[in-house]
């Protein structure tokens, strides 16, 4: 009985039932099941009857399976499912990292996996025997879902994935970066740029883009790299504007020429050579950055120091006399400064400031002072 029914299934005539799965091929589930009287007792057996699949479909079946193999299928119900369970398999190594990629890259696609793995299964579990027509039907889900995935691996093997994830870290820095100065500038350039790679991301056939992404990593890096440079020039112009607003603190003169060298250099060397490229641009905004807290740090430094020496030189100044010897009455500090009666320049005012600051500075310890301000004309 075992071999009439094995005949019939050969034949196609019957269908098998096993563990609730329906079996029309001759495969390992089949010769599992019939193998033994022992396993023989357990299955089921019908008639096929009208469900056998048209030479239509068995043609379909044979020539997508042809274009997924590359290999000629002969369109026989038992050849088709013979070459599914030994292609599906292969597919199954080959897309099983797929899933991870797509999610790591945050692209579409992801259930669309899933699910391809899930029917995969399913075919492989019933010998393929519903193979012919989940590839033959006119519209086979199954077909689209298996060119679609060769198609992703493809272009993320040809260098898609790395443009990709270049496109991703760039996306992310820039849109992290604050609306000043050159940024915000380059933000705006690049909003249109990066807004329609945002969109094509998000399209199931975003692979057939990859030129378009290659060209525009390379725009956005080109952007980036002007930026960068225009950075550090932007940075050594801030550097001289620091120095010179360091050498109106009311307190400079006070320092040493040697201190007054020291403290200069600790900006000068904020100025350094970097990459134009991504962490070029991150570098150049945290030294702008330490450059800003550099000069308050410093203008507090020298405030320090001057005033201390002030109020030694004021200390010295006003000493008691030695012992024995008759203690002087101490007169107020006298200072004398001279100003023009008339200012018509900024530069003249700045002056006039940063000589009255000076003056202020120094005094500030005196126990007492007059300061005498000479007018003077231009001409003087």
């Amino acid at each position: 009985l075992r071999y009439l029914v094995a005949a019939m299934l050969l034949a196609g005539e019957i269908t098998l039932k096993v563990a609730g799965r329906k079996i029309t091929v001759n495969g390992q589930q089949a010769i599992d099941a019939i193998k033994t009287n022992n396993s023989f007792k357990s299955i089921g057996i019908s008639l096929r009857g009208g469900d056998r699949p048209s030479n239509e479909i068995l043609a379909r079946a044979a020539t997508r399976l042809t274009e997924l193999t590359g290999d000629t299928v002969v369109p026989l119900e038992d050849d088709i499912s013979k070459v599914t369970t030994k292609l599906f398999p292969q597919l199954q190594h080959q897309y099983g990292p797929l899933t991870e990629k797509l999610r790591g890259l945050n692209l579409p696609g992801v259930d669309r996996l899933q699910n391809l793995t899930h029917e995969i299964n399913d075919v492989l579990l019933t010998d393929a025997s519903d193979a012919p027509r989940r590839l033959g039907n006119e519209q086979s889900e199954l077909f689209e879902s298996l060119k679609w995935a060769a198609e992703v691996k493809l272009k993320l093997e040809q260098g898609l994935e790395q443009t990709l994830r270049d496109l991703r870290q760039h996306y992310t820095a820039i849109a992290n970066l604050p609306n000043v100065a050159l940024l915000a500038t380059l933000k705006e350039e690049l909003a249109e740029a990066l807004s329609l790679i945002e969109e094509r991301l998000q399209q199931a056939d975003f692979y057939r883009f990859a030129a378009d992404f290659s060209t525009s990593l390379t725009t956005i890096r080109a952007r980036i790299r002007d930026t960068v440079i225009a950075m550090q020039d932007l940075l050594k112009t801030r550097i001289k504007e620091a120095e010179v607003d360091l050498k109106r603190v009311p307190e400079w003169n006070k320092l040493t020429q040697q201190e007054q060298t020291e403290l200069l250099g600790n900006l000068e060397r904020l100025i350094v050579d970097v990459t134009p490229d991504l962490a070029g641009l991150t570098t150049m905004l945290n030294k702008d950055y330490e450059l800003q807290s550099q000069v308050q740090s410093l203008k507090h430094r020298i405030e320090r120091l001057g005033q201390q020496r002030i109020k030694e030189e004021l200390e010295r100044a006003q000493a008691e006399v030695p012992p024995g010897e008759t203690p002087e009455i101490k007169q107020p500090v006298a200072r004398s400064i001279k100003a023009r009666t008339k200012i018509t320049t900024m530069d003249d005012l700045d002056a006039l400031i940063t000589q009255l600051q000076q003056l202020r500075g120094e005094l500030k310890y005196a126990h007492a002072f007059a300061v005498n301000l000479e007018l003077q004309d231009a001409g003087e």
